[in-house]
């Protein structure tokens, strides 16, 4: 059968008209493949989480931090938790309702907790004993940060900074810093490779730790940055480089990535962005930076709109995918995970609803008890705008899998969306086809294959005769708990013949 190759060649690539591009990538992650491989890329599912340690009293996820020590903490609702390492919960102490989220950071002797409000609270590494700071030159902050061998906090509402003493938790009033660029408020403190960014809703700036007697910091010279915070809670840094939800005097919003030598590019897509800007509310949100089997990825949360967004930077410039969880009726939300620390040799999660601890783990293909759907739509397979009939698709897939699993949850119920079902629950994997014969806009009813039983490593995963059309999309969509890739796929057109 003569046939032609389409490659996975990127994750999310859609754009704001579907004849431009309708590549979607859902539950899925890019792994770019050695030269000698068939496919340059391949798509696994992203990691699944298991729970670690239920939450006693259920509430709003709000803080995950790994001490230097190596310890864990959380915050969920009003409640502060030291988590050990059979991940037992110690309660230490209350902070006031709210739903800003909090923030954490030690000097290896203590951890510094604020919550967005003039208040903040101290937890001793050695005893846990939690108490309120009531030093009258602490004004609270929504980020804290140490930084030399000292804290540093924005001071809400103004375009100032602050300092603790050296490795210690006291304050002067005259240990405080002003964001000159602009006089817009500084948002938050980041630092990256021992530098404070100190992001502005406008403007930001880097200063560097000097270790002077009267003041330890001075602002970098020349370094001003020119892209603004949009949501407060959302930047993370990793190694090399720190990203947030930017915005700035020209308009908003935009996902940027600020690097060592202080150059600030645009990571996030024209596509992304307007579905962003369509938003009611995107100012909620939140990001962290996870690290597994070798791929970095900075998330971001929007939780007003029950999304979630995944950067991958192992992959040539970065590639944006969806991460999602989903309910019995196929509906999909946001991604489980709220935060995420690695801790006790384990990537753990907090569940945004309910606090929950979880595990994240490239060999867990579900949420707690149900396996999330993968997605992936292709490019589009076009070279004229003759009209071609299609006389088989054939998935470049792993074939045979090992399920690990059977007595779980199933997604697919009679509510489920028929783009993907619904499905009859049994053991054959089923994987499913849907094509796009108006360039994207919307797609034909899936059809039904399977990958086949365990084993069965010979398994061709192939539709014959599908519709013609000038301009055709296809979509591949699974979910199985159990171990999958998708390369590729081969397309036979109309003169071929069956064999």
């Amino acid at each position: 059968m003569r046939q032609s190759r389409v490659n996975a060649m990127t994750g999310f690539a859609k754009s704001r008209s579907p004849i431009a591009g309708s590549t979607r990538c859902v539950n899925l992650y890019l792994e770019k493949n050695p030269p000698t491989s068939p496919s340059p890329y391949s798509l696994y599912p992203r990691p699944g989480y298991g729970l670690l340690k239920a939450e006693v009293q259920l509430g709003l996820a709000r803080c995950l931090y790994t001490a230097s020590n190596g310890a864990l903490y959380k915050v969920v609702g009003t409640n502060v938790y030291y988590v050990d390492n059979n991940w037992a919960h110690t309660l230490l102490g209350t902070i006031a309702f709210g739903r800003t989220m909090c923030c954490m950071s030690d000097n290896g002797t203590d951890i510094l907790l604020v919550d967005g409000t003039s208040a903040g609270y101290s937890i001793n590494l050695e005893s846990n004993a939690m108490v309120a700071i009531i030093d009258p030159a602490f004004y609270g902050g929504d980020w804290v940060q140490y930084v030399g061998s000292c804290f540093m906090l924005n001071r809400p509402g103004t375009a100032q900074a602050y300092i603790s003493g050296t490795n210690a938790l006291t304050f002067d009033p005259l240990d405080f810093l002003q964001k000159t660029s602009s006089p817009d408020p500084i948002a938050s403190v980041v630092a990256l490779n021992n530098q404070p960014w100190l992001l502005g809703t406008l403007k930001g700036e880097v200063w560097y730790y000097t270790g002077a007697a009267d003041f330890p910091f001075q602002q970098l010279p020349g370094v001003i940055i020119e892209h603004g915070l949009a949501a407060v809670y959302s930047p993370a840094a990793t190694d090399k480089f720190v990203f947030w939800l930017t915005q700035d005097k020209d308009g908003k919003p935009w996902v940027a990535r600020g690097g060592t030598d202080y150059g600030v590019v645009r990571v996030s897509t024209h596509s992304m962005e307007n579905e962003i800007q369509n938003y009611r509310v995107w100012n909620d949100a939140i990001g962290y930076v996870k690290q597994q089997l070798g791929h970095t990825w900075y998330v971001i949360n929007f939780p007003s709109a029950d999304k979630t967004w995944m950067f991958d930077l192992s992959v040539d410039n970065g590639v944006w995918s969806e991460p999602a969880s989903i309910d019995t009726n196929g509906n999909l939300h946001r991604d489980r995970a709220q935060y995420q620390q690695f801790a006790y040799n384990t990537n753990v999660c907090v569940d945004w609803q309910t606090g929950n601890l979880l595990q994240s783990s490239p060999t867990i293909y579900k949420d707690l008890d149900v396996v999330f759907p993968c997605v992936f739509s292709f490019q589009h397979s076009v070279d004229t705008l003759e009209r071609v009939s299609y006389q088989a698709i054939t998935a470049d897939m792993e074939v045979g899998p090992i399920n690990n699993d059977y007595n779980i949850q199933s997604p697919w119920s009679n509510g489920f969306s028929t783009g993907f079902g619904p499905t009859p629950v049994d053991d054959d994997n089923p994987v499913f086809l849907r094509q796009s014969v108006n360039r994207g806009v919307t797609f034909k009813n899936a059809r039904r294959k399977s990958l086949g039983k365990v084993g069965n490593y010979q398994k061709i995963v192939r539709w014959w005769r599908l519709s013609m059309a000038r301009d055709s999309v296809f979509e591949i969509s699974w979910a199985l708990n159990a171990k999958t890739a998708l390369n590729s796929l081969f397309i036979a057109p109309s003169d071929a013949s069956e064999t």
